[in-house]
């Protein structure tokens, strides 16, 4: 509601047009503690995602995360402190916030990823920036994987990548295991430096699991995904969804499409609008 206010509010003062509009739209998310920035800071490449079918593109270039961070950090590295801490990049897919000694929190709600920094974790200074991110175009990461285990969630990254907490933070988000029948210490959260030198999945801190959250105490950010081993009783929660045209009475053939896919509210809805 504060944003949708803030947004009519910019608009009305500043006469925007229908163009204008869609603009302020599409920008409205990243605030400040003074003001909304203006549009013309933030390119559109910050809205919009590489599909998978340009890795060849993406591999001569900087990877879109580390574009949207360049953007933030050329917003913000003039701000006082002050108004640092009170800056927000937010996102379906990335939340970037400021934080000091007393903590805080972001979430990708529609992710369902949250990450809590408890008050004391952070030394005493200047603000430090920090980033969650779910990459919305990346496959399962079955790199992570052996031959007898499988990825039950999307890969989450958090950062600044090395960056050590005196205190554990808080980082929970959901996962596909079927719990029924399936032991939870088959279950692990598996964690990655992508820009070590071998670039090796390893096993995590050990974490919560509920029936379709996973929580998990870490003291340094890494990319992180929960592994299950294929065992009998093994399960993992997906959907499936039949499309197909309106029925022709006179038709004596009708051909529908089967769709399979993870159980995640996002990839639901965009399956959902792309029928």
């Amino acid at each position: 509601m504060v944003r949708h206010v803030l947004l009519r509010h910019v608009m009305r003062s500043k006469g925007c047009g229908a163009d204008a509009s869609v603009k302020w739209a599409r920008h409205r998310f990243f605030t400040t503690g003074s003001s909304l920035l203006e549009a013309s800071q933030l390119p559109a490449m910050l809205f919009e995602h590489t599909s998978q079918d340009t890795k060849v593109q993406r591999s001569q270039k900087p990877n879109h995360l580390q574009l949207v961070l360049d953007e933030v950090n050329k917003l913000t590295e003039k701000l006082p402190e002050s108004e640092q801490l009170d800056s927000r990049l937010q996102l379906p897919y990335i939340a970037v916030g400021y934080f000091d000694e007393k903590g805080g929190s972001l979430s990708l709600d529609e992710y369902g990823v949250h990450l809590t920094i408890p008050r004391g974790a952070l030394a005493p200074g200047s603000p430090q920036q920090v980033y969650i991110y779910v990459d919305p175009t990346a496959p399962p990461p079955n790199d992570a994987v052996e031959l007898t285990e499988v990825a039950l969630s999307q890969c989450v990254k958090c950062g600044p990548k090395g960056l050590l907490f005196a205190e554990s933070v808080v980082l929970s988000f959901p996962h596909h295991a079927v719990l029924i029948g399936q032991r939870c210490d088959k279950l692990v959260v598996r964690k990655r430096d992508e820009d070590s030198q071998d670039g090796q999945w390893e096993d995590g801190n050990p974490a919560l699991v509920t029936e379709k959250m996973v929580t998990v105490l870490i003291d340094r950010f890494l990319e992180n995904v929960l592994v299950g081993k294929l065992t009998p009783g093994s399960g993992k929660r997906l959907k499936v969804g039949a499309f197909g045209c309106r029925l022709d009475p006179g038709c004596r053939q009708y051909a529908f499409r089967v769709h399979i896919w993870n159980d995640d509210k996002d990839i639901e809805e965009v399956r959902i609008f792309y029928r």
